[in-house]
């Protein structure tokens, strides 16, 4: 779907089940279940999709990260 750490992959999942008012556990079980089918609720599937621009655009807007010298 896309590329997401998983500390991102977490928010979204977490932003998508606080949304659609379902457990987070559930959202996840919707998500694999997708991989299988192609289905996805389109209640979940329209806040995943605005989960992952969020967290896309919290990437591009935090400060660039330095690595020790």
């Amino acid at each position: 779907m896309t590329d997401l750490r998983s500390d991102e992959g977490w928010q979204v999942l977490r932003q998508v089940s606080q949304h659609t008012n379902i457990k987070v556990r559930e959202a996840a079980r919707h998500l694999v279940r997708w991989a299988d089918s192609g289905r996805l609720p389109e209640d979940i599937r329209t806040k995943l999709h605005a989960a992952v621009a969020d967290a896309h655009r919290a990437r591009r807007a935090a400060p660039p990260t330095t690595s020790p010298s």
